[in-house]
């Protein structure tokens, strides 16, 4: 079964692209029966020989915009790509475990009404969530909170539910984008878990060169932005 992946990176120095590598060649690694077709989505536009780095044994395309950083308006780039029945959308920070997307692809058997899944990252689990999966019977838990149940880091959808948010929000290119994919979803009735033994552990927040500052005046910004479209209460 061929899947699609979309990967963001900005490969503007031998540290991300290495992180980029790890992240691409643990999920083409991970599976025996399932083949995943790697659309990367490039933020660094000035290559040469020296610093160009070839993912030609992982990545089907990739794909440098003109334009300026934005994380929706990139996603909406890799449309024309896809041609599977599942789509990954990935950050290029996390390393995926063998066999985590079989769990997915199981659960989704036993309940193809849940159709937007994420895998569980052990070391956010064990500090935050320890209450979760304590009963072994629990293969995935429904939940839509961001960080908790839907992580932004690593979003596994079918098709379907693409084409239903295609096209992604531009107005979100960074901060609240997992937000407004959450919203989005829950909106149009579709479902979303996160599977028990589906393990992918996110490494660090690289790819943005500050991190995410929860204080910041674009943060703050783009959070009013998902209030007024959702009318969410604050």
């Amino acid at each position: 079964m061929n899947i699609d992946v979309i990967c963001l990176a900005n490969s503007k120095n031998e540290t991300l692209r290495e992180l980029t590598k790890l992240t691409l060649h643990s999920i083409h690694d991970s599976e025996k029966d399932f083949k995943f077709n790697v659309h990367l989505i490039e933020s660094c536009k000035e290559k040469n020989l020296d610093t160009k780095f070839k993912y030609d044994d992982v990545v089907v395309n990739e794909i440098t915009p003109e334009e300026s950083f934005n994380y929706n308006l990139f996603l909406n780039k890799a449309n024309s790509y896809l041609s599977s029945d599942w789509v990954i959308i990935t950050n290029n920070d996390v390393f995926y475990e063998r066999g985590w997307f079989s769990k997915i692809y199981n659960v989704h058997k036993q309940r193809p009404d849940i159709e937007s899944f994420s895998p569980k990252d052990p070391c956010l689990y064990s500090q935050h969530f320890k209450c979760h999966f304590k009963n072994t019977d629990e293969d995935y838990w429904e939940n839509y909170k961001v960080s908790e149940g839907l992580m932004g880091w690593s979003i596994i959808m079918k098709k379907r539910v693409w084409d239903i948010v295609y096209p992604w929000d531009e107005n979100f290119d960074l901060y609240y984008q997992d937000n407004d994919y959450c919203e989005t979803i829950k909106h149009n009735n579709i479902k979303h878990a996160v599977v028990r033994d589906s393990i992918a552990t996110h490494l660090i927040s690289q790819t943005v060169e500050n991190g995410f500052i929860s204080n910041s005046e674009k943060n703050k910004n783009d959070y009013e932005k998902l209030v007024y479209k959702w009318n969410l209460k604050k």
